[in-house]
């Protein structure tokens, strides 16, 4: 099924099909499987889990809801990167994936019709408290806000 006009699931679909790819297509990294692996990306559901072999490197975005007012709507769409590295700096991966996404973001402005809003934010998830460290699995998340067609009433 295809997405129609200027909603949010058609701007994850320019997300995860037009613009991701090109932005992560250069990183090479270790996989759950021990050997060296692109960086997939995942739109809005992943796969289910193998817990024998993890699914990364991975970049998954997915819709976290929206706001619709008077004169103005928005959607969110929350970005997570997953990598693993049994390497004392392996957290650097995870980051430094997101930092670009971030980077890249923020020079483009938009994504197809899709202007981005700011503030766009990030956080670590494997560094949240000792006892939850995710080693060696690491995960950074960015947040992303996106105006919308505003829908009008019908008169």
């Amino acid at each position: 099924m295809q997405a129609v006009g200027m909603s949010p699931v058609h701007l994850l679909d320019e997300l995860c099909k037009r613009w991701l790819p090109g932005v992560i297509a250069d990183y090479r990294m270790q996989t759950g499987r021990g050997s060296a692996g692109a960086v997939t990306v995942h739109e809005d559901m992943m796969p289910p889990k193998d817990p024998e072999h993890p699914d990364v490197p991975y970049v998954w975005a997915y819709l976290d809801g929206g706001t619709d007012n008077e004169d103005q709507a928005q959607t969110t769409v929350g970005i997570i990167v997953g990598t693993y590295s049994e390497e004392m700096d392996g957290w650097r991966e995870a980051k430094n994936i997101a930092f670009r996404i971030r980077q890249r973001l923020l020079e483009s402005r938009q994504i197809g019709p899709y202007p981005l809003l700011l503030p766009l934010t990030y956080k670590a998830l494997d560094q949240l408290s000792t006892e939850s460290r995710t080693y060696p699995m690491h995960y950074m998340q960015l947040t992303t806000s996106w105006r919308m067609a505003l829908v009008v009433p019908v008169e």
